[in-house]
């Protein structure tokens, strides 16, 4: 090893992958450096790299059904072992390949590999050169979206990570787009879409689509003991944000925070029923009330009783958007903080859901605005509609 270099560690990783359902796929091993160990400025630089937004992931299902596209799904294997690195790396030998009487050897990597904190990047600039090379325009709105005018048709690319989702109405074009993704990757064809992220898709004979996380519902009941409890009708006690006082303060809030995260990654993406209850619930992550606590299994309830619900993607032919944004005035009685609200939907379908901003006056953009929540508001949803 050169003089002024260091070896970075590395281990074994393994995991089990399930389906849809929750049931056992199949069992992985990976190899995995210890990037961890990696100096800043020396073995590494720039490690952002872009992942595809929910909104945009509903907003082409949307284009799709009012255009009836076909939309593929395809999974790249190995994806980060395709990166390239212009660092000088080196990495221990991996454990149980260890080369008898030459334990003092180092590996010289040639390529990006799991756990560099480079990995990421270099896939990612890696899929996004090969795809400008073929003619797609990437989106100023979203770095993960890619698309191409071609024979007076489009073609839709969103990426995430190694997942690549492909809209266009002709079957044989996304097969042909397939066979050229394969040129340069080992590349698993799916079908069409039908789990992505978590989320069970189905396609009615209408074209619309149906998303669900029934799955990863019944997960965290089990993570947090909620498998065997009642249901509840509600998401949230209608009480509840009258309750004041710290009093009942929990010992620590490592697993209120965990139940949060949980739920609003659900929230967000397909059960908009929960929005305003998390939303309320993650002000208190830093400190947590029993009564907090209570609110939050109160929504896992909810959630057993409701787990079948899905959400539907619909749209006519005509996608004009019209958007609806709305805000108390210091609504919030312990602080007269304001809540604001917007949404939008295409001319008579629902097309992305409410979403909840504590405080937006409190944003950069807006500062100027603070005075007026309303016109906070209508400024987020220009944004977002842009």
């Amino acid at each position: 090893m050169p003089a002024g270099k260091h070896a970075i560690g590395c281990k074994w990783v393994f995991k089990i992958k399930h389906d849809s359902e929750g049931k056992v796929d199949r069992y992985k091993s990976r190899l995995v450096a210890k990037g961890y160990a990696q100096m800043y400025g020396q073995d590494y630089d720039a490690t952002f790299a872009p992942v595809a937004k929910q909104n945009t992931f509903r907003t082409l299902l949307t284009v799709a059904t009012a255009k009836n596209m076909k939309v593929r799904h395809y999974d790249v294997k190995t994806a980060f072992l395709n990166g390239d690195i212009v660092e000088d790396l080196y990495m221990t030998q991996p454990e149980g390949y260890v080369a008898e009487g030459e334990e003092h050897l180092v590996c010289k990597l040639r390529g990006s590999l799991y756990g560099l904190k480079q990995s990421a990047r270099a896939w990612n600039t890696k899929m996004n050169q090969i795809l400008l090379e073929n003619g797609f325009v990437r989106s100023k709105a979203d770095q993960c979206l890619y698309s191409k005018f071609e024979n007076n048709k489009w073609m839709y690319v969103l990426l995430y990570v190694d997942d690549l989702i492909v809209a266009h109405e002709d079957d044989e074009t996304i097969m042909q787009f397939g066979r050229v993704i394969n040129e340069h990757f080992t590349v698993n064809d799916l079908g069409d879409i039908s789990y992505y992220l978590g989320i069970q898709i189905e396609r009615e004979s209408d074209g619309s689509f149906l998303l669900n996380q029934s799955a990863k519902i019944t997960n965290i009941l089990n993570q947090f003991g909620m498998k065997d409890s009642k249901g509840a009708s509600t998401p949230m006690d209608t009480a509840y944000p009258k309750l004041e006082g710290e009093y009942d303060c929990l010992p620590n809030n490592d697993q209120y925070r965990q139940a949060v995260g949980a739920l609003l990654y659900v929230a967000t993406t397909t059960r908009p029923d929960i929005a305003a209850a998390v939303g309320i619930l993650c002000r208190r992550v830093s400190n947590p009330r029993q009564r907090d606590w209570h609110a939050l299994k109160r929504i896992m309830k909810y959630l057993k009783q409701t787990v079948d619900l899905k959400l539907k993607i619909c749209a006519n032919s005509n996608l004009e958007l019209v958007g609806y944004a709305d805000a108390d005035w210091a609504g919030d009685v312990n602080d007269r903080k304001s809540t604001s609200g917007y949404f939008y939907k295409p001319v008579h379908k629902q097309l992305l859901y409410m979403k909840i901003i504590r405080d937006a006056s409190s944003l950069p953009l807006l500062r100027t605005l603070m005075a007026e929540p309303n016109t906070s508001t209508l400024d987020i949803i220009t944004c977002e509609i842009l």
